[in-house]
């Protein structure tokens, strides 16, 4: 798995990645509860959340801190 980078090297073609918001206020916690989420991307000049990759599930004018490709999901084990 990848580590965190800045987010100023983030991809800024629509790719979705998993972001890192700075936690500073309980409105923060509300928003990002642990600051983690996966699936956002940078389009129109924000950083949003797609749904089903088709509409807006949630966009903001808060920069994410930093930016991680998403991982592979876990390969299924052959019994």
């Amino acid at each position: 798995m990848s580590d965190w980078m800045p987010i100023e090297t983030a991809p800024k073609d629509g790719t979705e990645v998993d972001v890192f918001f700075p936690i500073r206020s309980i409105e923060d916690a509300m928003l990002y509860g642990d600051g983690r989420m996966t699936g956002w991307s940078f389009e129109d000049g924000k950083w949003g959340s797609a749904a089903g990759g088709l509409s807006r599930l949630f966009a903001t004018d808060d920069t994410p801190s930093h930016w991680m490709p998403i991982p592979n999901p876990p390969k299924e084990s052959q019994q």
